[in-house]
């Protein structure tokens, strides 16, 4: 897999990236205080962004051949390099987790520094354990506290690639709709690449 993988490498990770960036410059601020500057705002003005990754192990970056090529550091690279802004993240990530860790992850944090972005990166994990019922009153409950923790964030939920059960994609897609949140289905971006799932992933589940 080393040989194979090296020249798919940032086409997995990046995929997200260009979406999320994309996305940071073209959609409208959906929620939050009228008195407190938002992150489109502080993306016109060049200032620091504050971030925070609640997720499984792809949330957490697992497929990547080092740190610096998990999704998120080439994110604040990216916006770095490209914005000249600086973005700073925090993590509620955990393998193999499920929405409910998450919840309960998050419920047990005792500092909330503000947050601009939230993203929730779940499915893979939640379709083992659950019916799609119960993973949507879940993913729904923990939407809505880290809405409550931060009332200002912007919400991005991240549809895996390798999430086949389409209920579950369904549902994190209407309750995106909901909330306001952004959907990033890396479904489809992943399908229309041209390269295989055995050359886009580690193990057809973690972006290489």
């Amino acid at each position: 897999m080393k040989t194979n993988a090296k020249p798919f490498i940032p086409f997995a990770a990046i995929a997200t990236i260009l979406l999320i960036s994309y996305i940071l410059q073209k959609v409208p601020k959906t929620y939050g205080s009228d008195d407190s500057i938002n992150v489109y705002q502080k993306f016109q003005s060049g200032q620091p962004i504050q971030y925070l990754v609640i997720g499984d192990s792809i949330g957490r970056g697992s497929g990547a051949e080092n740190p610096n090529l998990t999704w998120f550091k080439q994110l604040e690279n990216k916006m770095n390099d490209v914005n000249d802004i600086p973005l700073h993240g925090d993590y509620v990530v955990q393998s193999g987790s499920t929405a409910f860790e998450g919840l309960f992850k998050l419920s047990q944090r005792r500092e909330h520094d503000h947050k601009d972005l939230i993203f929730f990166v779940f499915g893979e994990n939640d379709r083992k354990y659950m019916n799609v019922d119960d993973f949507t009153m879940t993913y729904e409950a923990l939407m809505r506290k880290a809405k409550r923790l931060h009332p200002n964030a912007e919400l991005f939920t991240i549809t895996e690639s390798s999430l086949k059960y389409e209920e579950f994609a369904s549902a994190i897609g209407l309750l995106s709709k909901h909330y306001g949140a952004t959907n990033v289905d890396m479904r489809p971006v992943f399908k229309n690449s041209g390269y295989t799932e055995k050359q886009l992933t580690r193990d057809l589940i973690h972006p290489n």
